[in-house]
Parts: structure tokens; C-alpha cells; sequence
């Protein structure tokens, strides 16, 4: 699109498009990020209740705060 031959007006609304256009891909990759860090959560706490006490005791954890931390909602980080 040739900015040129736009009104000023038309200009400001193509810029304007262009720019919130701009943020729906930043949009998505921060959604995709968010769903990513959930899932991540969800499967690190699911392994953590399947851990032994001797497994648990390699990784520094005693078997409270690795039900502590499995029992919470996937959504707390």
C-alpha cells in the first residue's frame, strides 16, 4: 500500500491497522507461552506425587512439599 497517496487520516488509520495488526502475533505468543508454562506445572507436579521418598530426598524434598506443591492449581506458578 502506498502510504503517498492516502489522505493524512487514511494514513493514521492504515499506521494505526498495521500497528494492531502488529500485536495480535505478540498476543498469541504470550498466550502460547502462558498455556506452555501451565503445562509444564501440571506435569511437574503430577511426577512429583509418583516420586519416591529416596527420589525425593536426591532432588532436596521431603514428601510435604512435594504434595504441597503437587496439590496446587496448575494456574498457580
Amino acid at each position: 500500500m502506498a502510504l503517498l497517496s492516502l489522505s493524512h487520516h487514511a494514513q493514521l488509520s492504515a499506521l494505526s491497522a498495521r500497528n494492531t495488526l502488529a500485536l495480535l502475533p505478540r498476543a498469541a505468543v504470550a498466550v502460547a507461552y502462558v498455556l506452555m508454562k501451565w503445562d509444564e506445572a501440571c506435569r511437574t507436579r503430577h511426577t512429583l506425587k509418583g516420586l519416591t521418598d529416596h527420589e525425593l530426598k536426591d532432588i532436596g524434598l521431603t514428601r510435604d512439599q512435594a504434595m504441597s506443591e503437587a496439590d496446587k492449581p496448575f494456574w498457580r506458578l
